[in-house]
């Protein structure tokens, strides 16, 4: 399991993911998790 803390306007609070990621992420306009994910499942 794995989790991502994002503030009020939907930012990461940290700068680095180390796992993958949701494809899921993109369709709702998490770009920005999108793009510090190394891959995106």
């Amino acid at each position: 399991n794995a989790a991502v803390v994002i503030d009020q306007e939907g930012n990461p609070k940290g700068t680095r993911i180390f796992g993958a990621i949701a494809r899921e992420l993109r369709q709702f306009n998490f770009t920005k998790i999108v793009s510090l994910a190394p891959e995106v499942l």
